[in-house]
């Protein structure tokens, strides 16, 4: 896990926290033992039939939620009062991240005054958490942020950033597109910033379609674009539990900085967050496993690109001059080759593993 949590990974998260859409808010907690300015550290507990689930927000790093309650402030923030005011016995109504931006929004309908209220977790750049009315303004944040589109304040309406492009929703033309306008002088560098896939997963994204991360964009042909595209569907629909790890990476961050920073007073504290590190043992092995699984494929094509490029190489050049014919019999001696379409350009390999 990196620092920050990419926009793709909070896609994958949103999924399973809709477990949590339709649980009451009990109560609001500033967490105990966090760097993160005051606000911007909080922990929801929220009960539902199944029983008591606690959504913790790390912003700008991360969300998670968890069965086992985190240790909490004693003393909480100007922020986390105005949570508990506005949002006391609230219905958690929907869980949601807006296009691919790394943002969370939460919606709760108020019990007592009967409204329906937008909370909104940016897990960008600072980040910041907002709470907002039905009709946008914002009620309270926990940090005063403004820049030269927007303002977040209290009393002002709340606006989303400038949209990035919506990876998950484009089609192959417009991904083409999106890509080969790009000003970056890489295709990573285009997938990573311009599509906001994050540094990791624009290099999983070249290494499964076996393109030099250095090349430029405008040099793409249509068939790298189109691998591309193709890696990119892969990676959307790959089964990838994230809130494990999240919780697992949180709680040992936590209980690191309680040692530094509080000795014998908080020892019980300590020992809770390692049982809970202990519990997560498990789960962050699957997700191991999972994620080597998945990334096996890319790794593989890695370790043979040389191969790999030589023969793409050959193929493009050769293609110009050479009949169909020409071409089988000047790659029929290359066993990696299985078959060749001249139609589409297509090459089909057959590497072993030896």
């Amino acid at each position: 896990m990196r620092n920050q949590i990419a926009a793709i990974e909070l896609r994958a998260l949103v999924g399973e926290l809709k477990q949590l859409e339709g649980s009451w808010l009990d109560q609001v907690y500033d967490l105990e033992a966090a760097e993160a300015k005051p606000g911007k550290a909080l922990v929801f507990q929220l009960n539902k039939s199944e029983g008591k689930r606690f959504l913790v927000c790390l912003a700008p790093s991360s969300v998670f939620f968890s069965v086992n309650k985190p240790a909490t402030a004693e003393k909480q923030s100007g922020f986390c009062s105005t949570l508990r005011h506005h949002l006391g016995n609230a219905r958690l109504v929907s869980i949601s991240q807006p296009g691919s931006e790394r943002i969370l929004e939460l919606v709760f309908s108020s019990r007592n005054q009967q409204r329906q209220l937008r909370l909104v977790i940016e897990l960008f750049s600072k980040g910041n958490v907002i709470l907002a009315d039905e009709k946008g303004v914002i009620l309270g944040c926990a940090e005063h942020q403004a820049w030269k589109d927007r303002t977040v304040k209290p009393g002002y309406t709340y606006s989303l950033p400038p949209a990035t492009a919506d990876f998950a929703a484009m089609a192959q033309e417009q991904f083409a597109k999106a890509v080969l306008s790009s000003g970056k002088d890489s295709v990573v560098k285009a997938l990573a910033v311009d599509l906001g896939l994050s540094g990791f997963y624009a290099e999983e994204l070249c290494l499964a379609a076996a393109i030099a991360k250095d090349k430029k964009p405008q040099q793409l042909s249509q068939q790298d674009l189109s691998s591309l595209y193709s890696a990119l569907q892969q990676l959307l629909s790959r089964k990838q539990p994230i809130n494990a790890a999240l919780e697992a990476k949180a709680a040992a961050h936590i209980a690191e900085t309680s040692l530094s920073s509080k000795t014998a007073p908080y020892s019980r504290q300590m020992k809770e967050l390692e049982i809970a590190v202990e519990r997560q043992k498990t789960a962050v092995s699957e997700l191991g496993k999972a994620a080597q699984e998945a990334t096996k494929a890319a790794e593989f094509i890695y370790e043979h690109y040389m191969e790999i490029r030589q023969i793409l190489d050959d193929y493009n050049r050769l293609r110009k001059t050479f009949t169909p014919e020409q071409l089988r019999e000047y790659f029929s001696s290359n066993k990696l080759i299985k078959s060749i379409d001249e139609k589409t350009g297509q090459i089909a390999l057959e590497i072993g593993n030896d």
